[in-house]
């Protein structure tokens, strides 16, 4: 089996993060503060940086074996499915909530008459149909799609500066600091944890005792991005970008030079559609995973198909609308995530040298 190399996880973690982080970030950074957002930026680079230890000490202790495989030496085989299961929610729920967020920014953006079922129906076809052939296939895709969307970043990054006002960065800490730690924490928890998957990929990983490097180093391509698109925010939109929905959309919609060179809007929603792909079908991989490890499947390729449709289902009912959504990803994912996504290899490595002792202690 083809592993993922260091450059292929690279560019996913980058993706998996901005696939949403993009639209939703600047709009959750929003409901707090507007001045203070890029600060916001740098302040995910702490969490992204706790995502990075975790992984790092759970590799270090277990680092011959996937993470499955250590929760059963660790617990037995009863507990550590028990724990299994419970990032199997985990997985599930993240699920749901990425394909209605992606659900709500198609609807938004280009099919605003379609029914979300559809949506979602169209969006996980192409998901499953990768996760069937493997996650090295995402990782190439994820290496080929970079080629492309890195560059177009940064151009997108630099067209808006015509509509800047420069005078808006200032007072720097209009707001005090209590909103600008605020909203720190959907960032720097929800999102910068997501990090966390790559232990879920040990096994699949090319270099594994890197893959801490490879964290970093993505991490510190998001934050940078993080924070540009930010400061753009702040001086294109300034306070209403409280009114948007998706205020970086926003700003791609204000580029406009001459008559030639406008609506570059689209060119944005085609990047965060390959982006939302990458993202989901990393994710499907490793619900797909736990699947086969819970119930003791042969292959991910049993489930990989069948396991679209409860993620389809709960997209659509788990949340009665978007502000329903935005409600749940603002306050209650920070403690979720930080729960199961750094909670149990925690637990795990914890237990570990407890179990050691016991084991190795004479009759």
């Amino acid at each position: 089996m083809t592993k993922i190399s260091r450059i292929q996880l690279f560019f996913i973690l980058i993706w998996v993060i901005l696939g949403t982080g993009l639209m939703t970030i600047p709009f959750t950074i929003s409901r707090f503060t507007t001045r203070g957002g890029w600060i916001v930026g740098l302040l995910f680079l702490m969490g992204a940086l706790t995502a990075l230890g975790t992984t790092w000490i759970a590799n270090k202790n277990f680092p011959n074996m996937s993470f499955l495989e250590a929760l059963n030496m660790v617990f037995g085989p009863w507990f550590g499915r028990m724990l299994a299961v419970i990032a199997l929610v985990w997985v599930y729920l993240f699920l749901c909530m990425v394909v209605r967020e992606l659900n709500l920014f198609v609807e938004v953006t280009i099919l605003p008459k379609t029914p979300l079922y559809w949506i979602g129906a169209l969006c996980l076809i192409p998901v499953a149909y990768a996760v069937y052939h493997g996650v090295e296939n995402i990782a190439r895709v994820a290496e080929v799609f970079s080629l492309f969307m890195l560059p177009i970043i940064v151009v997108l990054m630099i067209l808006p500066m015509n509509a800047a006002d420069l005078h808006l960065l200032r007072p720097l800490r209009a707001e005090g600091w209590t909103p600008i730690f605020r909203a720190a924490v959907t960032p720097g928890m929800s999102f910068a944890f997501e990090f966390t998957v790559v232990i879920y990929l040990l096994s699949h990983l090319a270099v594994r005792e890197k893959a801490h490097w490879d964290i970093l180093s993505a991490a510190l391509v998001v934050t940078f991005i993080l924070c540009v698109v930010e400061v753009l925010i702040l001086l294109v939109l300034g306070p209403a970008a409280n009114y948007f929905t998706f205020p970086s959309l926003e700003v791609i919609r204000s580029i406009r030079y001459g008559q030639f060179i406008e609506r570059i809007d689209t060119v944005l929603v085609v990047m965060i559609l390959t982006m939302m792909f990458i993202k989901l079908a990393t994710f499907h991989f490793v619900f797909c995973d736990l699947l086969r490890h819970v119930f003791n499947l042969s292959s991910i390729r049993v489930v990989a198909l069948a396991a679209v449709v409860p993620v389809w289902s709960g997209s659509i009912f788990l949340w009665r609308n978007s502000l329903a959504l935005h409600s749940y990803m603002m306050f209650v994912t920070p403690a979720w995530f930080a729960a199961v996504l750094l909670g149990l290899p925690w637990l795990t490595v914890a237990i570990w040298p407890i179990k050691k002792k016991f084991s190795s202690a004479p009759s």
